[in-house]
């Protein structure tokens, strides 16, 4: 095409019709001009079409990552909500001058108050996104801050789960090892059994279960692991609530 405008623009030339040059030669421009932007337009089609098809792999690969993230949650938050449960029923056992214990139920109360754990969670896929610069792929802005919101709140529930953890050892478990017994505790054996270790014995001593139920202290470090339990459980319902926005704002996204 162009070597055929050349031609007619020799040949204009040679019959010194000057008009009829700038004509044909301003017409030549505007081609190269359209066939350039249609080409630019064609890259970036192209170039659209490309990065909605990274978008979608993302963002599929994002969701199963958090249903699997969201499973773990709602493991930890029932434990965490048995654990808040289990400290509210002993702390209703602890009375002054209390009789007629029930040994067997306090050890319970006490394995199931201390049978939680922290939400670990899988950050894999989310930080690859963040870290490696994909997270510019996804259009949807919203979709954007919720996921770079996912480290600082993944901290603040981690946070209440180390204070938690803190507290349940330094206090309550050292307090048990002083005036109670560790080794009566159903929890260890529960997990000797799943590791197919043989159980650990009870206590061979007098465990003095009526001081131990009647010991203010001792409710005060019940009641305060209650408290810290029930953080655990606010922070865990808020992750809950943000995990499933973005599910939905990845369903939106998702085709097909």
């Amino acid at each position: 095409m162009i070597k055929f405008f050349r031609q007619i623009r020799y040949s204009l030339m040679e019959q010194n019709k000057t008009s009829k040059y700038l004509t044909y030669a301003i017409g030549e421009i505007i081609l190269v001009v359209v066939g350039i932007l249609i080409a630019l337009q064609i890259n970036n089609w192209n170039g659209n079409r490309k990065n909605g098809i990274k978008e979608q792999v993302i963002l599929k690969s994002l969701r199963i990552n958090l249903k699997e993230n969201y499973k773990l949650l709602e493991q930890a938050n029932q434990a965490a909500l048995n654990a808040y449960n289990a400290s509210l029923d002993l702390h209703e056992l602890i009375q002054p001058n209390v009789t007629n214990i029930n040994t067997n139920r306090v050890d319970s109360l006490l394995s199931i108050s201390f049978d939680y754990f922290s939400f670990d969670a899988n950050s894999g896929t989310i930080n690859e996104i963040i870290n490696s610069g994909q997270l510019n792929i996804i259009k949807n802005e919203a979709l954007k801050n919720r996921i770079s919101n996912w480290s600082g709140l993944l901290e603040d529930a981690q946070r209440d789960g180390d204070i938690a953890n803190k507290h349940a050892l330094d206090n309550m478990v050292m307090y048990i090892a002083k005036h109670g017994s560790l080794s009566n505790l159903p929890i260890a054996n529960q997990i000797l059994k799943d590791w197919n270790l043989r159980p650990k014995p009870p206590t061979s001593f007098e465990v003095d279960y009526q001081s131990l139920m009647s010991s203010s202290e001792f409710e005060n470090l019940v009641s305060w692991h209650a408290v810290n339990m029930a953080y655990i459980l606010n922070e865990y319902l808020s992750f809950q609530s943000y995990i499933e926005n973005i599910i939905d704002l990845i369903d939106a996204e998702i085709e097909g």
